[in-house]
């Protein structure tokens, strides 16, 4: 009878240690091309830089340097009549303040005596600005960013030189020096906001290359029945997702996914009941069906999806993302007719 009973409860005992369910991420790279955001219109298709430099700033920084580093993904580049005319301004530095601080080092001996050790250094608080915009043909403004540099007088920009032994070393060094500071400062500043006015612009009206980190939920329980199969699965599919770039997603990559997404429809029948592994499960797969979706351009179906995870209750937030990010892909879609993100960024697909 003994036996029988510890027969019954070693089988219960792994059953239910088969059923355990742990999740584990699995992410991949997906290469994909982004559409504006701000203006819709089929016929912009080039654009010319236009720089707007003060005689200071052009004793540092070229104009014809800093034209050749402005970019619209999808748009040609051209010297004279361009559809968009992408402005880029760029103040002097104004100088607000400059001081001299003392900073101490504090070191013990091992007879208790404290040794200080005094440094200076110098301190410039400026000001800065840069502003960039696109206008049409006509010179109307289509959109505009004035707050590529972030400053003003009340939160002014800091720079700070190295330390002197004495206050009167590195109030020299600041004096001898000024020029130059201002010089790397103003290059400095307008490095940073090239790369903004570059991201900004292509937000706006731009067709960039873009890389997300997409990740799906995996079995990590041995022991589960679906372990095998789904990692074989898994093992099949990242390898067709490793082949999508911004240019193409082929339909043999698409067949791939598609098959994916029916097995993991299969899982949402078979683990049906309302215990919390079933629900794990059901919640990989609502969630990698709502993100192959979205890899296949779909974002109706993945919205479908994103409102299963909902329903089923475990971690319904991820569904609520989800669902936003689908309606916003959806709207986008709508507004320009374009129903992918895969094509040459200079063959846009418009259905029209």
């Amino acid at each position: 009878m003994k036996n029988i009973l510890f027969s019954f409860l070693w089988i219960i005992a792994n059953s239910s240690q088969a059923q355990k369910v742990d999740l584990d991420p699995f992410k991949f790279n997906l290469e994909y091309r982004d559409l504006p955001h701000d203006i819709f219109d089929s016929s912009l298709k080039s654009f010319t830089p236009i720089i707007q430099l003060t005689p200071f700033t052009k004793e540092h920084i070229s104009e014809e340097v800093v034209a050749s580093k402005l970019l619209i993904h999808g748009y040609e580049r051209s010297n004279s009549n361009a559809d968009i005319q992408f402005v880029f301004y760029m103040s002097d530095i104004t100088i607000l303040e400059f001081d001299i601080l003392e900073t101490v080092a504090e070191s013990k001996n091992r007879d208790g005596t404290i040794n200080k050790k005094y440094s200076y250094f110098g301190v410039l608080k400026y000001r800065l600005s840069a502003i960039a915009y696109l206008k049409n043909k006509a010179g109307k403004d289509l959109v505009r960013r004035t707050d590529l540099i972030l400053n003003n007088s009340l939160q002014p920009l800091i720079w700070k030189s190295k330390e002197f032994n004495t206050s009167s070393a590195a109030s020299q060094y600041m004096k001898d020096n000024i020029e130059i500071i201002n010089g790397n400062l103003l290059r400095e500043n307008l490095n940073t906001a090239i790369v903004d006015a570059n991201q900004w612009a292509n937000y706006c009206v731009g067709f960039p290359l873009k890389k997300d980190n997409v990740q799906l939920w995996l079995l990590d329980s041995k022991n589960h029945p679906e372990y095998e199969n789904m990692h074989k699965r898994w093992n099949s599919l990242k390898i067709s997702l490793q082949e999508i770039t911004a240019v193409s997603i082929n339909e043999d990559i698409k067949l791939v996914i598609i098959e994916a997404i029916k097995y993991f429809d299969s899982i949402k029948i078979t683990y049906n009941g309302q215990e919390k592994s079933d629900k794990k499960m059901r919640y990989a797969a609502f969630y990698n069906n709502a993100q192959l979706y979205l890899i296949l351009d779909k974002p109706e179906e993945a919205k479908k999806e994103a409102e299963g995870l909902i329903v089923n209750d475990y971690d319904a937030k991820d569904g609520e993302r989800i669902r936003k990010q689908a309606e916003g892909l959806s709207e986008l879609f709508k507004k320009h007719d374009i129903y992918t993100r895969h094509f040459e960024a200079m063959q846009r697909p418009y259905r029209r």
